[in-house]
């Protein structure tokens, strides 16, 4: 019975772990943002600093 309690608490462990925050995820809505602000505020050459040079 403890070994069952002690692999569950693992699993547990492991899957609450894994629901973090993503750093990633952020910094790409934090890019798209300010992007898509340069570009309404007709600032283009700061909106360019996000895109690619072929884009560019």
């Amino acid at each position: 019975m403890k070994k069952f309690l002690a692999a569950l608490l693992g699993v547990t462990l492991l899957f609450a772990a894994g629901c973090g925050a993503n750093p990633e995820a952020e910094a790409v809505k934090t890019t798209a943002d300010s992007f898509l602000k340069a570009q309404q505020e007709g600032n283009l050459d700061e909106a360019a600093k996000y895109m690619t040079e072929s884009a560019v």
